[in-house]
């Protein structure tokens, strides 16, 4: 039996190469306990053919083809069941499908502030990774989180696995247990 690699309601933290991201990684950086930061953005598998659910310029569905090759690490949370995935995916797009991307959080990631301003209906990238996250019961809030603080609930969480780490191909979709990591221990910092 071929397990697929990535499953509905996995997510995952990617690297970035535009200025946005760019800047994205050193507001990261400055304020990470470790220093260390390399991923800008975060997003969501809402099927095992490797269709997402992204903060992008709209709340909207895409496909993890768009990262090729790019460094990328996928996590799951243990403790999610199927079942409580399809219906924290089927909330997330109803509740924020097609909503505009809020630019104007960027300012309160950069104060430190995003986690006591409430977002209303806006999400950016990782607060939506997050809020799912919170609807499956990994987190108690889904505020102020960034791409970051996705890249170290994946490495450093207990709960969580890490289905793959390194550069992203599409052709992984599809080979047979391509994301089998025997010991966690290689991806800690």
């Amino acid at each position: 039996m071929t397990i697929p690699l990535v499953l509905p309601g996995d997510f995952f933290a990617v690297e970035g190469t535009g200025w946005v991201s760019r800047a994205i990684i050193q507001v990261c950086k400055h304020y990470a306990m470790d220093g260390q930061a390399d991923k800008s953005h975060a997003g969501i598998f809402i099927s095992s053919e490797g269709s997402t659910f992204e903060s992008l310029r709209r709340i909207q569905r895409s496909h993890i083809k768009a990262y090729e090759g790019k460094t990328i690490i996928i996590g799951r949370y243990l403790g999610m069941t199927p079942q409580m995935a399809n219906a924290a995916i089927a909330q997330l797009l109803d509740d924020y499908e097609g909503v505009v991307y809020p630019y104007w959080r960027l300012a309160f990631h950069l104060a430190r502030m995003a986690q006591w301003v409430g977002t209303g209906d806006y999400l950016v990238c990782s607060e939506l990774v997050a809020k799912m996250l919170k609807l499956v019961g990994a987190l108690s809030t889904f505020t102020g989180y960034t791409p970051d603080h996705i890249n170290d609930i994946i490495v450093r969480w207990r709960t969580m696995q890490i289905v793959y780490c390194g550069r992203w191909s599409s052709c992984l979709l599809t080979q047979p247990n391509a994301g089998y990591i025997p010991d966690r221990r290689h991806w800690e910092r």
